[in-house]
């Protein structure tokens, strides 16, 4: 048998070079593919945070916005004819985290500064009070050596909750259909109430050191002819032009024949926003800074909205004299004439949001502007 030997050849340098040059722009377009994959899904859920973080901000603030001027069933259209907003309080409280917010600065519904806050952001303030949240006043007791006393019906269960909320030195707001007034409160509400409690607001009563209100006291109250919560201490300023009758069944003799309401230092109290650093910058040690925006967050009233809002600016809308069929102005809070605040109808918000820490990889950034109207500024 004859027999046939072949000679073994293995593959050549040019082979295996063309081989390993062959494999590595396979590899290369593999890893291609797989970061161009990772790039768009972390572009998408960053996009993704922020468009949740957007609407959540927006459904708040609109809330917010929406009960601006409100005062339980106190209509701003006729504060505006009329001017009977205002209050006893010897100080208008500002706000320690926000210069030239005052808490109790009942000549505007809305309030706002510019250019002051982190990173040159804007603040702004919107005042309102539930009419869900007030409590149903019985009658008002001005007795001239004693303390002035609010008398209130706690005869339902969610009446009774409302008080217990209620502390002493507390700043609560008295409100009517035809007019509101704030008022700080001088006794200690008893922590289990009965179906009636008397709230007390003694004049030249300061509250203590320490306290939030520290150093705030009642005026004396003047001008009485009937029994009625009334401030009319200086009566060329329309703060202090307020009647808050009381409720005896027809109201003789008084301006309203609604029935009063007070409000909690929780329901009255103005909201404010405002950028500050995030939770996540106390986790990680990090604060809201031009080189780390993604730490810093919107606040509501020093509670975080959301993180990742970097820029915040406002500006507001007026009609002139409240003259809807004249110009629209525009302006930042520094350029909003002072005459002008109760007119302003309209806000435009102006955000830049980035994905946050939490995203991976670098944060990704959008802008929003978003024009929302004030409805209880609207005019007639």
């Amino acid at each position: 048998m004859k027999m046939h030997f072949y000679k073994q050849q293995g593959v050549g340098l040019i082979e295996l070079l063309i081989s390993i040059t062959i494999g590595i722009m396979i590899l290369g377009g593999v890893l291609q593919l797989y970061a161009t994959s990772r790039s768009n899904t972390n572009l998408n859920l960053g996009q993704m945070v922020i468009q949740d973080n957007v609407r959540y901000i927006m459904s708040q603030m609109e809330s917010d916005i929406a009960q601006a001027g409100n005062l339980g069933c106190f209509s701003l259209a006729f504060r505006k004819s009329e001017n009977f907003v205002g209050d006893i309080l010897t100080q208008d409280n500002v706000d320690d985290a926000t210069a030239g917010i005052k808490r109790y600065d009942t000549s505007k519904m809305i309030d706002g500064t510019n250019d002051d806050g982190t990173l040159s952001t804007d603040t702004v303030l919107f005042r309102f009070s539930p009419s869900y949240a007030g409590i149903p006043v019985l009658n008002y007791d001005q007795t001239g050596a004693t303390p002035d006393q609010l008398s209130l019906d706690l005869s339902t269960p969610i009446a009774k909750e409302r008080f217990k909320a209620i502390d002493q030195w507390d700043v609560l707001l008295a409100a009517d259909c035809s007019g509101a007034i704030y008022f700080m409160v001088t006794n200690d509400p008893t922590d289990t109430p009965g179906n009636s409690e008397v709230l007390e607001f003694k004049a030249n009563d300061p509250a203590p050191t320490g306290h939030i209100n520290a150093g705030q006291k009642n005026r004396i109250l003047t001008g009485f002819t009937t029994a009625k919560l009334e401030d009319e201490n200086n009566v060329s300023d329309y703060e202090d032009n307020v009647i808050v009758g009381n409720w005896n069944g027809d109201n003789t003799g008084l301006t309203t024949s609604t029935r009063p309401y007070v409000y909690s230092t929780s329901t009255s109290k103005a909201v404010i926003y405002r950028i500050g650093d995030s939770l996540a910058a106390g986790d990680d040690g990090a604060s809201c800074t031009a080189a780390t925006p993604e730490y810093c967050a919107l606040l509501r009233d020093d509670q975080e909205i959301a993180d990742g809002v970097e820029d915040f600016q406002v500006e507001y809308g007026w009609h002139v004299d409240g003259a809807e069929d004249g110009t629209l102005s525009f302006g930042d809070a520094s350029q909003v004439p002072a005459a002008q605040w109760i007119n302003v109808d309209r806000i435009r918000i102006s955000m830049t949001l980035n994905s946050g820490p939490a995203s991976g990889g670098d944060p990704v950034q959008r802008s929003y502007v978003r024009t929302v109207a004030l409805r209880n500024q609207i005019g007639n």
